[in-house]
């Protein structure tokens, strides 16, 4: 886990640059600056992180380049680093030529595929999209299957056995093929120049296809999906330190003609077993969320009223979208007028519920009395737009909002940007648009323009104060400001209880939902919230007073228990330099209900199966709180449902690929009794 600080803190920006232009020149000037022999390591991890030195695509001046800064870098640092240390840098560094490797041969193999040989770059684009749908049905007649027997379904844990036998979670193979789909598109509209100035990809109208042809098109999304895979993994290894072994040719037993070399990687790290269990329970929360919703027969009669009278289907949605994100963030969204890339947050709500509306209005009549099926879909740039002006939003707000959604190469995926742009209209997959959940869609895509949500924290702060003074829990917010170079202290929460004093720092971020880059971003910032923290807790022991005024009475207390507390469900079952971090899902948790139980989706909530007891009496305790806060039910139970499988792939006709990756047990009630008895 990157938390805390490690040795002295090299400066970047200077690297980063002399890196960008592959000057080792640039580079050493930067390095004779800084005393980077104080952390070698931290050194070796920057330049890990550049981008500049990965080529996606074959270009030899640049991997001549970056081959020779390397050994000039290698060369300097030598004489100043132990050698295990300087065994340690030539084998990350080597990673750069290895990743190189594996997409040049994805690349390659494609060129071998028939459907790149027969098809022309529209057929083989429609097929491809074809392709996916028809392979998404078969998953959904699969999921129907589930639910056509007498045994109840758990909720989150319903699988499906995929071809090979083994069970698979539905909604971690669906996001696997809108991710491989995007890739594919990306990877043809790259070959083809199909893109337009502002970077949105353009692809060549509808044209009929034959079954042979989508046959055909099978291996372009399979491919697809191994480069999706390599690009994730070598950011995991660049990003999040994850461990990779090169196996050459003679450890392989009879190795095929032309093979290179194979690539083992490690487990998954701490960082990304923590931040897939933060992705399972905010799913959870959401699944729970929305049988809760709909169970909830008086507000959906009031819905029904509404759309009724509006003659508007979209009422349902909308309520939900901004009713999640106003959890999520803490504050009411829909009073928010700050502009997103020139929307508010309710104009992307409207937004995205009236491009559901129309989608589902496209829908063949056939396929509309099935819960979810998936469909090709097109139309015209005009219809869409009226339609999404029908909703209240003016003419260039309309524009700006199809403009955000359309796919293009800076995309983080097809559920943040489904439309996807012909020469005469837009194309959308059904269920990547309806399957999509609008809040995280909505966020996501201003996250991705580098966006920031507005007030940041300040609901959190407020909330989780009221949580503790509804209990008769003593709770405040305090600054005071003190001379330079000291400075202000702010604290967002104060807890008085039971002889300790808790120093409650609240923050708003987003999920990382497993992107690398995302992680490492996230656990970064994790790291300055230790500082700041830490600051807060010696600011107490520097002036005792602050407590008083906080207060307003003379207090006394035998601990200082610090704590970051987020907005979204991402805790972690281990203290950091003597700092908790949790979110305000356990808080509320541990007041709200003291019993963990079961929960089915198709029984009433009071029916749930008790399985565990939070309290040690009738009434929490500073005791019961320390331990949710040292080891979160919620993560505890999420982690003992993890884990992993391992998979094997052939990268191109040259490279093999063996790893694995992060998934849900399937569980049942009996299950979840055994893990809550060990805990």
């Amino acid at each position: 886990m990157l938390a805390s600080r490690n040795g002295f803190e090299i400066p970047e920006s200077g690297i980063n640059n002399a890196l960008s232009k592959l000057s080792w020149k640039l580079l050493k000037k930067e390095l004779d600056k800084v005393a980077w022999k104080k952390n070698p390591r931290g050194l070796l991890d920057i330049i890990m992180r550049a981008d500049s030195l990965i080529n996606k695509r074959t270009n030899a001046e640049k991997a001549k380049k970056r081959q020779d800064l390397i050994a000039e870098l290698t060369l300097y640092i030598s004489p100043s680093i132990d050698e295990e240390l300087l065994k340690l840098f030539k084998h990350k560094l080597g990673f750069f030529e290895i990743a190189d490797t594996c997409f040049s041969e994805v690349l390659s193999f494609e060129g071998e595929l028939d459907a790149l040989k027969d098809l022309s770059p529209a057929k083989r684009m429609w097929s491809t999209m074809t392709w996916f749908v028809e392979d998404q049905n078969h998953l959904y007649e699969k999921i129907a299957e589930q639910f056509t027997t007498d045994k109840p379904v758990l909720i989150n844990s319903l699988t499906v056995t995929g071809e090979s036998g083994v069970p698979v979670d539905p909604s971690a193979y669906h996001t696997q093929q809108v991710d491989a789909l995007g890739s594919a598109i990306l990877m043809e509209a790259y070959r083809n120049n199909w893109f337009c100035p502002k970077g949105n990809v353009i692809i060549p109208d509808r044209l009929d296809i034959t079954d042979t042809e989508v046959f055909k098109a099978g291996s372009v999304l399979y491919n697809a999906n191994i480069w999706a895979l390599v690009d994730t993994v070598q950011e995991q290894v660049r990003y999040l330190g994850r461990a990779h072994t090169r196996r050459e040719p003679n450890e392989f037993e009879s190795p095929p003609e032309g093979f290179k070399f194979g690539l083992e990687l490690g487990g998954p790290t701490s960082a990304q077993i923590f931040d897939f269990i933060a992705s399972q329970r905010n799913t959870s929360r959401e699944s729970s969320n929305f049988f809760s919703f709909k169970k909830d027969s008086k507000l959906n009669k009031l819905l029904d009223a509404v759309s009724k009278v509006s003659g508007s289907t979209r009422v349902k949605d909308h309520y939900q979208a901004a009713s999640s994100l106003s959890t999520l963030l803490n504050y009411e969204v829909l009073e928010d007028e700050t502009l997103y890339e020139g929307l508010t947050i309710g104009d992307w709500i409207d937004g995205f519920c009236v491009v559901r509306e129309y989608c589902a209005s496209l829908i063949s009549a056939d396929s509309r009395s099935k819960p979810m099926v998936s469909e090709l879909l097109t139309f015209t740039q005009a219809d869409i737009e009226a339609h999404v002006q029908s909703c209240g939003l003016s003419k260039e707000k309309s524009s700006i909002f199809i403009n955000n959604i359309t796919f293009h190469r800076k995309a983080r995926d097809l559920f943040d940007a489904p439309l996807i742009r012909t020469s005469s209209g837009f194309a959308v997959i059904s269920d990547i648009l309806r399957g999509s959940v609008i809040s995280r869609a909505v966020a996501s895509n201003i996250l991705g323009r580098k966006g920031e949500f507005k007030p940041k924290g300040d609901g959190l702060e407020a909330e989780v104060k009221e949580i503790f003074l509804s209990h008769g829990i003593e709770a405040a917010t305090y600054e005071k400001k003190y001379p330079e170079p000291e400075g202000k202290y702010q604290y967002d929460v104060l807890v008085l209880w039971e002889g300790s004093l808790f120093v409650l720092e609240c923050k708003n971020r987003w999920l990382c939902e497993g992107r690398p880059v995302a992680i490492y971003n996230y656990l970064k910032q994790c790291r300055e919230d230790l500082d700041q923290v830490s600051r807060l807790v010696n600011g107490l022991t520097l002036h005792p007073e602050m407590v008083r005024e906080a207060f307003g009475r003379e207090v006394s207390y035998n601990e200082i228990i610090p704590c970051v507390v987020a907005g979204l469900p991402h805790a972690i079952s281990e203290q950091i330099s003597g700092v908790y971090f949790t979110d305000i899902s356990v808080i509320t948790r541990f007041f709200s209900d003291r019993f963990f139980g079961a929960e089915y989706a198709d029984r009433p909530k009071e029916k749930k199966h008790i399985l565990y007891d939070q309290w040690e009496t009738d009434t929490p305790s500073v005791s019961d709180f320390i331990k949710a806060l040292r080891n979160p039910r919620q993560v505890a139970i999420t982690r003992a449902t993890l884990d992993s499988r391992t998979v094997e792939h052939s990268v191109g006709r040259a490279v093999y690929l063996k790893s694995s990756y992060l998934y849900a047990k399937p569980l049942d009630l009996d299950d979840y009794r055994t893990i809550m008895q060990s805990l």
